[in-house]
């Protein structure tokens, strides 16, 4: 398995992840396709309404991302990140979220499914191991203060982490 198709399943899972959260509300929605990009065309299947949904990954570090998806990567060796002491991990976590949101709300690559259904929806997995909390939480507001939603692509942004008792979905305001 090459490492794209790692990060296509990895996407795949997130996506049915937050299709299972907005199936916990009192509508049914359901994947209809997936262009790539964006990563899924949902339908309510409630009030036929029709969305895109684009699919992120963020590490707190370059070398977690390399440890987590080379140890998935059946065909490569595994690249451990390296021991260490590692400090102000709160703050790296929200660094590489600031990144990771800016790419996404920059790229023009989602103009075509913006034109067929409008705004869409970015859900980011965080990955870390330590949870995101309020420290973690109000330091990504910092970071994010210059992050704008320049092409108008998204309306709605998730950020789905680890919040201690496991993984979670919570909305990102953007501006």
């Amino acid at each position: 398995m090459s490492y794209s198709e790692v990060k296509q399943e990895q996407e795949k899972s997130i996506l049915e992840d937050y299709l299972d959260w907005l199936n916990e509300g009192e509508d049914e929605y359901e994947v209809i396709a997936t262009p790539d990009p964006p990563d899924g065309i949902v339908q309510n299947l409630t009030t036929d309404e029709t969305f895109w949904v684009e699919v992120s990954s963020s590490y707190h570090s370059d070398k977690w991302a390399i440890d987590l998806n080379s140890y998935a990567d059946p065909d490569r060796n595994h690249i451990a990140m390296p021991d260490g002491r590692y400090m102000n991990m709160d703050q790296y976590v929200a660094e590489k979220f600031a990144e990771t949101l800016a790419s996404k709300l920059s790229k023009t690559s989602y103009k075509e499914a913006f034109d067929e259904y409008g705004p869409g929806a970015l859900v980011i997995k965080v990955y870390s191991p330590w949870a995101v909390d309020d420290t973690t939480f109000g330091l990504m507001e910092e970071e994010c203060k210059s992050v704008k939603n320049e092409t108008g692509y998204f309306d709605e942004v998730f950020i789905y982490h680890n919040d201690g008792d496991g993984y979670r979905f919570s909305e990102w305001e953007i501006d």
